[in-house]
């Protein structure tokens, strides 16, 4: 999480992200549907998820 984090914290230095961003819950949002199909639903992680997922979660951080 603390790696997550700190890049989180470098976009936001170089106003990629809004600066009320909250480093901890865009990582939770990130990793919280990955583990949830790793642990819950056994769906398949497949190459387009990761980037579809942090698209998503960049999108609604800078809206």
């Amino acid at each position: 999480m603390e790696r997550g984090e700190a890049l989180v914290r470098r976009g936001i230095e170089r106003g990629e992200l809004p600066a009320g961003t909250d480093p901890h819950l865009l990582v939770e949002a990130i990793t919280g549907p990955l583990l949830a199909r790793v642990l819950l639903t056994g769906e398949p992680l497949d190459d387009t998820l990761v980037p579809r997922l942090v698209d998503l979660i960049l999108d609604g951080a800078r809206a």
